[in-house]
């Protein structure tokens, strides 16, 4: 079998989601989360589901990530040492968290509200504003439409925050790497749409009811 071969369907019944865009899902021009009544989770709300209640460690669930989440050790399909075929896998195989939540770590990257943004505002979880419950830096309305992904009257790079870790992750703790910790985060622009890019969707209040 060839490294090269065709991926499976990213848009099967029980695979993750991938391929997806930061600003296909958030954005001024209305969108299929918010039809639904959905949203992607606060960068805040993402590490609390994921961490579930627990106050330290790099993994929730059991602490091992191996019982926890498709990565770079465990999710080559093919049986041949020589070829490297890592690949997205059906949710819920793995062991949930505290919460009951499934793959929160590994198997897709998952897109979340806030921006990273240049200058002055690049460490927001440093400032005064980021001290509150559920903190989130969102872009100013005109800069979430911006293309290319810099908005230059306002001085925001447009960039998008992603969570937990991909199929292709390198667990082995070498912080010049990324990783599947609970405290893992790495950055795109919002045009960044690859086979590694997903997103866990969030319920949120119907207003008035």
């Amino acid at each position: 079998m060839s490294a090269a071969r065709a991926r499976r369907s990213t848009w099967g019944a029980t695979l993750p989601v991938d391929s997806i865009r930061w600003d296909h899902l958030h954005d001024v021009r209305g969108n299929l989360l918010e039809q639904a009544l959905l949203m992607l989770p606060t960068e805040a709300q993402w590490e609390y589901a994921c961490r579930a209640g627990q106050p330290s460690g790099r993994y929730s669930g059991n602490g091992f990530l191996d019982d926890m989440a498709w990565h770079s050790g465990n999710s080559d399909i093919d049986p041949d040492p020589q070829v490297a075929a890592l690949e997205t896998h059906d949710v819920g195989l793995k062991l949930p968290n505290q919460f009951g939540i499934h793959d929160m770590h590994g198997n897709v990257f998952e897109w979340v509200r806030d921006i990273h943004a240049g200058g002055e505002e690049t460490n927001f979880y440093e400032t005064a504003e980021a001290s509150g419950l559920d903190p989130v830096n969102e872009p100013p309305l005109a800069c979430r439409a911006a293309v290319p992904p810099t908005c230059g009257p306002c001085s925001y790079e447009f960039c998008g925050i992603y969570r937990g870790g991909y199929y292709g992750t390198d667990p082995s703790g070498n912080p010049s790497r990324l990783t599947c910790r609970t405290a893992a985060r790495s950055v795109n622009t919002p045009v960044a749409g690859g086979p590694t890019q997903g997103f866990r969707a969030a319920c949120y209040p119907i207003p008035g009811r």
